[in-house]
């Protein structure tokens, strides 16, 4: 069974989920700029022969996502940091690569996304030159 968050415009939750709807796949719950999904094992596009990939309304879908808590900026900072690095285990990352820091339209939330997006840049260039 897969689950997956899909982000949008915010406003836009309903119309997500009736497009997902579409392709067989069952809503969980929606957020203001976001729908969580679960797949009933029959996802099929409205002519039966295509996948689900690009949803009109769907900025991302990230399959199988991982719930993550903290109790304050620094302690989730901390802990995204230890789940990225046991993620990428010995694996040395030399080119560019692309990252996302994404939150809902509340103001004091986008303005934590981005702090915790500050720390974890800084301690991850503290700890990639030990």
């Amino acid at each position: 069974m897969t689950i997956m968050l899909l982000t949008c415009k915010t406003d836009y939750e309903k119309i997500l989920a009736r497009e997902i709807a579409l392709y067989n796949i069952k809503l969980q719950t929606k957020g203001h700029g976001w729908v969580l999904t679960q797949d009933t094992g029959k996802t099929a596009s409205k002519d039966h022969d295509t996948p689900i990939t690009d949803p009109c309304f769907a900025y991302h879908i990230l399959e199988n996502p991982i719930k993550l808590t903290g109790t304050s900026v620094n302690d989730f900072t901390e802990k995204l940091i230890n789940l990225f690095t046991e993620n990428i285990g010995q694996s040395r990352i030399t080119d560019s690569w692309a990252r996302s820091f994404l939150s809902s339209g509340d103001e004091q939330l986008i303005k934590r996304t981005k702090t915790i997006e500050k720390n974890w840049l800084n301690k991850m260039q503290k700890k990639c030159q030990e």
